[in-house]
């Protein structure tokens, strides 16, 4: 073995041994903040009952499974340096990998429909509880639906490696038949989750802002109750501030959560789009890299912006 291959497989072993501890902490850091969430909202009757708690929950069993199926499989790759679960576990975490990631955007966009109508159409949604385990449904069932074409597409190939001169198993997409196929589902892919969706945020907080921010000096527009009785005019004046406090520090919380998303995902699918539409001749194999670990790390962060609101932001939602 020459010097330059002795140096190439160290830098190999530094790489890989770099990227398993990164995922060993963003696993472990996803795990104690996403436990920690649940057992807080479900600890308290107060919180379980609220609306943005219920969509909290929902996205915290996303998040962990993004942790239990994405990561370690992830990590168990890159230890074996080949794929070890067999063509049936290609095709089901592949699967999985997309349910959890378009979960996590579907439930995030039906979050922002449900602050858009309670805080811009707040009679639209009084009463009506029900819709927002209509909503929740809505987004696990089209997660569920929308993965399905990544069965179909990824299985377990031999790929043959330089490095060992032996042919080597691989999860790979080789489910094409012809490469516009491969162009038409990841502009799918990338449409319905993150640019459909990011369109559909922006403008329900766009609307949010322009009613939270915006028309504060009249209180009907924060949905402070009418009061029937002689109210003192600090009274009335320290209800509303409290009003608009309590929705600012819910809008602050879950906008947040999005930009986070945006943030992380944004880097993956823009390199995604690039490498397939530039027939692999644009590999960007180091920021491809990094771009996976970015998005992974969103589901560690979840659960500590929300914690950064912390219970004066969860008992008034």
């Amino acid at each position: 073995m020459t010097t330059t291959t002795t140096e190439a497989a160290e830098q190999l072993t530094i790489h890989i041994t770099t990227k398993v501890i990164a995922l060993a902490i963003i696993i472990f850091i996803t795990l104690l903040g996403n436990i920690s969430l649940v057992t807080t909202i479900t600890c308290y009757a107060s919180l379980r009952r609220k609306r943005v708690s219920i969509f909290l929950l929902n996205i915290a069993a996303a998040d962990l499974m993004v942790c239990l199926f994405t990561m370690t499989s992830e990590i168990g790759a890159e230890i074996f340096e080949k794929w070890i679960y067999g063509n049936i576990g290609c095709k089901l975490t592949l699967y999985v990998q997309i349910v959890t990631l378009a979960s996590t955007t579907f439930l995030m966009t039906a979050m922002s429909i449900d602050r858009y109508q309670v805080l811009v159409q707040p009679f639209q949604s009084l009463g009506n509880s029900k819709t927002i385990w209509r909503k929740i449904c809505a987004a696990w069932s089209l997660a569920l639906l929308f993965a399905l074409p990544q069965i179909f597409i990824f299985r377990e190939t031999l790929i043959y490696d330089v490095k060992s001169t032996k042919s080597i198993p691989s999860c790979s997409s080789s489910g094409y038949t012809e490469e516009w196929q491969r162009k038409l589902y990841v502009t799918f892919l990338t449409s319905y989750i993150l640019i459909i969706p990011t369109i559909v945020m922006s403008f329900c907080y766009i609307s949010i802002i322009k009613v939270v921010w915006l028309r504060t000096s009249d209180g009907n527009q924060l949905n402070v109750p009418k009061i029937h009785f002689v109210t003192s005019r600090r009274t009335m004046s320290t209800l509303r501030y409290q009003a608009m406090a309590s929705k600012r520090n819910v809008v602050k919380m879950t906008l947040s959560v999005i930009i986070c998303f945006v943030v992380c995902w944004t880097p993956y699918f823009f390199i995604l789009l690039v490498r397939v539409y530039s027939n692999y001749q644009i590999k960007f194999e180091e920021a491809k890299k990094f771009s996976e670990t970015l998005g992974l790390l969103q589901s560690a962060l979840n659960p500590f912006l929300y914690m950064i609101f912390s219970k004066k932001t969860l008992k008034n939602i």
